[in-house]
């Protein structure tokens, strides 16, 4: 019988966890970053893509974070994604595979089911994916990433497995990043060895002493010894995949007459003691192995647990031995995803025992080492061995482990050992690098708010929005949201009682027009209809339910009669040049360069704007400011209403060239076109009244509006002007009405010439 130790590692995968299709799906144990395989997409939705997308061979245990084209997707809450463990496939619940599953929720508590997935397109016939953990999502339409690359990946605790106590009796089944039950599942479940070949005492004891805590950073803070984060995305043969989890933890694994054991290389005490008694004269051998070919330099790469699991690259040099051999040889470790400081103790016990302890010695012994293994520590004392000739006591003998063992058939056995050094097995480690960033795809940050901004009306139709860049700040797109009464299409009624400032309904005369949900306006205030009834419909009665001092305006009191005006959004997107805010910051708010975008949309009442921009990373925090405010953005004359209100552009005219004389047909009216609303109202005269003022009335369809225009009496011969005197605020669409002037007084000496009465529309 020949028992030996398995050699050690070199490889394993640590990029993140993908693969195309032809090629298979991970094996995944621990914790990892995991794009996975689109095994269907659908597109036929203009709105949202459907997609699947194939995980590793289950059952995983659940979802930490999930980003779709770098965005965040909110886990906690389902509907946009269905995350299925790896079930063994199951039928609908009508016996087919008709679309219907959802599999498992956040917290992932439960298993959920595998089912098809119910978001399986019309059209398609269901699949089950029996024992393949995958995602089915809905991913809607993102400007950021209209091209046709689909980035999904997210980061995954992957594969359950077998827990066993000493006996070999399963105790649990769950996630566990302890490398001996994945070792145990790898070899069992995955390659499908029998659990009778698997010596569960020595798996256990493994898994013990890699749960066991340690203070690696002697600071006080204690973590477990080993935990192992592997996966395969290529085919590999068992051997491979063995060795690349063994790398993890010091482990070996030995096979004696078909069972199998673990041991994870520790700090032991020996055994057995060989001497000239029990070791067969002539067979003893001593030889230093030729370590000048040995690699002495080691870069590990791995994904740091502690930081985010980015990817890390770490060098242990082996000093000494390069001096000796006027060389660096390098080699490569690939550990998967662990904290640096378990990698860093790796590399040192690989580096020492591979150059550090390389006294090797054979040697043949009789029967009494029966029980001797390989992995045991023994300790030897010979005639001819160097470390014996001038010592005396315990100085006599040389730890040794115990490499190979094999069976003669006289009984004797045939060993090879090498030196055994308890500083080979390191439970402590250097400080740790705290590393910035992370290798999941995320977006950048979104862009910073504005530090400034401004929002004027002028009378030529434009509104002009100014802003402050901030440094570093890479806008894309910007939105600006108007919160408005529509005067053209202007929705309103009246209150029936008063309203208090403290008063959380109000009586009105007609709910026509409006719905719950809606934002309007009382005065200075603007409220929120909150009831009775559903959001979007109209209120079920006349007495409303709403929520004051809403967008920043403060609860004030009204009298029966006043107007309430229905307010609607209206959002305007604009787009800025690319890289145009990187290389032009607002550096002085008070005298720096504000960008400037000019809108023209018609007729509005502002009460309320909101900014916010985009950039790659998303959208920045929004700005806001409230505009309810009388006399601040027009003049405070008959007519007015609080906001600022935006105009068409157009202006009107009515004139009269010659001495004024009263009556009310003596000036042609103006027409006014369809889908207007009148602005503000002046009126002049090129030859000022004398003796008394000039008195006018301004009528629309007939009927008076506003109040009495007087025209001053001034220097005789001189132009004489009211100023503005009105505003149309009040009277929403006027389109296609007639206003006319009504000349009730002239100067009783001299009665004042060319009137002219401008109208802004």
């Amino acid at each position: 019988m020949a028992t030996k130790t398995m050699a050690q590692p070199n490889t394993i995968n640590t990029d993140i966890l993908t693969a195309s299709l032809g090629k298979p799906i991970p094996l995944a144990y621990g914790r990892h970053v995991v794009a996975g395989n689109v095994i269907l997409k659908d597109e036929t939705d203009a709105d949202r893509t459907i997609v699947f997308i194939a995980l590793g061979e289950g059952e995983w245990d659940g979802i930490e974070e999930l980003y779709v084209n770098g965005a965040a997707v909110d886990i906690s809450t389902p509907g946009s994604y269905h995350f299925h463990k790896g079930l063994h496939g199951e039928l609908s619940s009508n016996g087919t595979l008709d679309p219907e599953g959802t599999g498992a929720l956040y917290p992932f508590d439960t298993d959920g089911d595998q089912k098809a997935d119910g978001l399986t397109p019309p059209g398609i016939q269901g699949l089950t994916f029996s024992r393949t953990a995958y995602l089915a999502l809905y991913v809607p339409f993102d400007v950021f990433a209209p091209g046709p690359e689909l980035d999904v990946r997210g980061v995954f605790r992957t594969r359950r497995v077998r827990i066993f106590d000493s006996q070999g009796v399963q105790v649990s089944y769950q996630y566990s990043e302890n490398p001996a039950w994945q070792l145990a599942d790898l070899l069992t479940v995955v390659r499908g060895l029998p659990d009778s070949r698997i010596d569960w005492a020595s798996f256990a004891a493994a898994a013990a002493y890699a749960d066991g805590l340690i203070d690696p950073a002697s600071d006080g803070t204690q973590v477990q010894r080993f935990v192992s984060n592997v996966a395969f995305t290529e085919e590999v043969n068992l051997d491979q995949a063995l060795l690349a989890m063994l790398s993890t933890c010091r482990g070996q694994l030995l096979d004696t007459e078909g069972t199998i054991q673990l041991r994870l290389d520790q700090s032991r005490s020996a055994v057995f003691d060989f001497d000239m008694n029990n070791i067969v004269d002539g067979s003893f051998e001593v030889s230093y192995k030729d370590t000048r070919e040995s690699a002495n330099r080691l870069e590990l790469m791995f994904r740091d647990t502690d930081n985010d699991l980015a990817v890390m690259t770490k060098l242990w040099n082996h000093q000494p031995q390069q001096g000796r051999t006027g060389r660096v040889i390098s080699a490569r470790l690939y550990l998967g995803n662990l904290p640096q400081q378990q990698a860093e103790r790796i590399g040192n016990y690989l580096l020492t025992r591979s150059i550090d302890n390389n006294l090797h010695c054979r040697l043949r012994s009789t029967p009494a080492s029966l029980m001797v293994m390989p992995g045991d520590v023994v300790r030897v004392k010979h005639d001819a061995a160097p470390w014996s000739q001038s010592a005396a006591g315990d100085e006599l003998y040389q730890a040794f482990e115990v490499l190979e063992v094999a069976e003669n058939p006289d009984e004797t056995r045939d060993f090879l050992l090498r030196v055994y050094n308890p500083n080979t097995y390191p439970d402590t480690a250097g400080p740790t690098q705290n590393l910035i960033g992370t290798t999941v795809n995320r977006r950048p940050l979104p862009p910073p708010k504005t530090e400034s901004w401004h929002l004027t009306a002028n009378l030529g139709g434009e509104l002009r929005l100014s802003f402050a860049i901030p440094r570093n700040a890479d806008y894309r797109v910007g939105d600006l949201a108007l919160l408005a009464d529509e005067e053209l299409e202007r929705t309103q009624t009246t209150l029936t009682a008063s309203l208090a400032a403290a008063d959380t309904t109000m009586e009105v005369n007609s709910s026509a027009g409006f719905r719950v949900g809606d934002y309007i306006n009382v005065g200075t205030e603007v409220l929120e209809l909150v009831g009775p009834g559903v959001r979007e419909v109209v209120p079920t009665s006349n007495t409303w339910q709403v929520a004051r001092a809403q967008k920043g305006t403060p609860a004030a009191s009204a009298a029966g009669g006043d107007a309430v005006y229905r307010l609607t959004e209206r959002r305007i997107h604009f787009v800025l040049p690319p890289g145009y805010t990187l290389t032009h910051p607002t550096l002085d708010l008070a005298s720096g360069a504000y960008y400037v975008q000019r809108f023209r949309i018609g007729r509005l009442r502002i009460l309320h704007a909101t900014l916010s921009f985009t950039g790659l990373g998303g959208v920045s925090e929004p700005v806001q400011q409230t505009f309810a405010l009388v006399g601040a953005y027009e003049p405070n004359v008959p007519g007015t209403l609080p906001g600022m209100r935006t105009s068409a552009g157009g202006t009107g005219t009515i004139q009269f060239w010659g001495p004024l004389a009263v009556g009310d047909d003596q000036i042609p009216p103006l027409v006014l076109p369809p889908n207007v609303s009148i602005g503000l109202i002046s009126a002049d005269v090129e030859k000022a009244p004398t003796g008394q003022t000039i008195r006018l009335q301004l009528t629309l369809d007939g009927t008076d509006i506003g109040p009495v225009i007087e025209i001053p009496e001034w220097t005789s011969g001189e132009p004489v002007g009211t100023g503005i005197v009105f505003s149309g605020a009040q009277l929403g669409n006027v389109g296609g009405q007639r206003l006319s002037v009504d000349i009730d007084q002239v100067g009783s000496g001299d009665p004042g010439e060319n009137l002219t009465v401008v109208v802004r529309i």
